[in-house]
């Protein structure tokens, strides 16, 4: 009977992986929707001081090809840890923007670094790469932690002629996060900083005419969790993103100016075979664009307010090896959008959203599954649905 058992867990471990294409997004944390209220990993992101809760592991989450995914090392000890990343998309905003639905944001972070909105107007910039991406974390006691995450991303090229002055495009990112949390038997708390700095220049029409711009975004996340009964955790949320910058040209400069808040509450249920949590939550969000700040009357600006949002997951241990997960997210919406001369027109409307995978644990190594959508409503296809299985596969081995 072991023997049997064993081979149909074989063959179902193996069928899941068969089939890996298409879009990339994060496997376990996809998998529950883009959940910020159930503990994974991918935490240390925004919060570095973290990495000792998930200390001694290599993950390599897979994408849709060979030129999507990300890798994670974090090693240590009980005093401090170290994480090196490798090719982390999300350099152009801070975590867990909750005025944002969870599936928008999660679609690029394996595509490696970005570049910023607001440079795109300058045209002709090459994305940035990824050159380090490093967190360190200090224990201060048994239950509290610092931490700090460094990254920086960079491209461009250049031209010095002989006797002549350089000229060329370049994008810099720079994302630094900063982060303190509470570990404790009763309330726990993450607090979390994220500076993210972009810089561009285009000095291919000459140095007189060189065209620079910057967008930087400062963020501030806090995740609380209030014990209330002995398997459940009121779990409080809360964001705000600021946005500046503009770009520079002899003709003139233009600036933008956004700001985004969010704030959620829900429970989390840690039962003996699953873990469950739903939360509600209002988020707004605000943009306004010059696009000449020497001139008068061409300005404008949008708005978004979600109220409200509400967001469900699941993780059910199916058996001591695999695990169901899905999650989904709704959010009703009023958008406007008005100008200097205030015209003005205004949108409701709703965005949901939602996606499951699976869990495989065999000891040490683990396997977490997005599945593509349609695999589940139209099956897979040897079975005649026009459904690939998996959107996305990570490999995690705690050491």
């Amino acid at each position: 009977m072991r023997f049997v058992s064993r081979c149909i867990s074989a063959s179902a471990a193996l069928a899941m992986l068969f089939g890996v294409v298409t879009q990339a997004q994060a496997g376990r944390r996809d998998s529950l929707n883009g959940s910020l209220t159930l503990p994974d990993v991918t935490d240390v992101y925004a919060f570095p001081q973290l990495l000792g809760v998930y200390r001694n592991l290599l993950r390599i989450e897979m994408g849709s090809d060979a030129n999507t995914g990300d890798g994670t090392l974090i090693f240590g000890t009980d005093a401090m840890a170290f994480g090196v990343v490798a090719h982390r998309g999300d350099n152009t905003d801070p975590f867990g923007a909750l005025a944002l639905p969870a599936q928008a944001y999660a679609g690029a972070l394996l595509g490696g670094a970005r570049s910023y909105p607001i440079l795109s107007g300058i045209g002709s910039l090459p994305a940035p790469a990824n050159i380090v991406d490093l967190m360190l974390a200090l224990n201060m006691g048994d239950a509290a932690a610092l931490g700090f995450r460094l990254g920086i991303a960079n491209a461009g090229s250049s031209t010095t002629p002989d006797g002549g002055d350089s000229t060329g495009v370049s994008q810099t990112s720079i994302n630094f996060g900063a982060g303190y949390s509470m570990l404790g038997e009763g309330l726990k708390m993450d607090l979390g900083l994220n500076l993210n700095i972009g810089l561009g220049s285009d000095s291919t029409a000459g140095v007189d005419n060189e065209t620079t711009g910057s967008d930087i975004h400062v963020g501030v996340n806090a995740r609380f969790y209030l014990p209330m009964q002995e398997q459940v955790d009121l779990a409080i949320l809360g964001g705000i993103d600021l946005n500046f910058g503009g770009i520079s040209t002899p003709g003139g400069d233009s600036s933008v100016f956004g700001l985004n808040i969010g704030a959620g509450v829900g429970p989390v249920y840690k039962l003996e075979h699953a873990r469950l949590a739903a939360y509600a939550f209002l988020a707004f969000a605000t943009r306004s664009t010059d696009p000449n700040t020497d001139a008068d009357g061409d300005d404008s600006s949008t708005t978004s307010l979600t109220i409200p949002g509400v967001h469900m997951a699941m993780e059910v241990d199916l058996n001591e090896w695999l695990q169901f997960r899905a999650g989904l997210e709704y959010a009703w919406m009023i958008n406007g959008q008005s100008d200097a001369n205030n015209n003005s027109q205004s949108e409701n409307t709703g965005s949901f959203g939602w996606s499951g995978g699976f869990g495989l644990i065999f000891d040490q190594f683990r396997v977490d599954i997005s599945v593509n959508n349609a695999w589940f409503t139209s099956g897979p296809d040897f079975l005649g649905g026009d459904g690939e299985l998996a959107a996305n596969i990570a490999g995690t081995y705690h050491f």
